[in-house]
């Protein structure tokens, strides 16, 4: 399994190469860009992907509340505006609301023997 630090720098990398997208930057603020990018590949370079050890209860909490803060509570309110996009794009006369219909569970620490 990826340990929370490689997938946190994975994402900070994704968001610079987002970022160096844009062109609003001017040449100082895309060198900057740059070489944050170059400093975050360099930590990734420098960080162990695998765990060689099994895992303690504190770091697969720490590694399941990463998905919650990172990337669960960014994608679902974009998951509800979507289906309510495509809901009033197929069904324009009616003013449908979209219930709660995602719920989330965890696993963590119920595979131990």
């Amino acid at each position: 399994a990826k340990r929370v630090t490689v997938l946190e720098i994975h994402r900070r990398i994704y968001r610079k190469l987002t970022d160096l997208e844009q062109q609003r930057w001017a040449p100082r603020e895309h060198q900057q860009l740059i070489d944050d990018l170059r400093s975050e590949i360099e930590l990734l370079w420098m960080s162990g992907e695998l765990r060689l050890e099994r895992p303690s209860v504190e770091s697969e909490i720490a590694w399941g509340l990463h998905f919650f803060r990172e990337v669960i509570f960014e994608a679902t309110p974009k998951i509800y505006d979507a289906v309510e996009e495509a809901l009033a794009c197929h069904y324009p006369k009616y003013d449908l609301k979209v219930p709660s219909f995602m719920r989330y569970a965890s696993w963590i620490g119920g595979d131990r023997d």
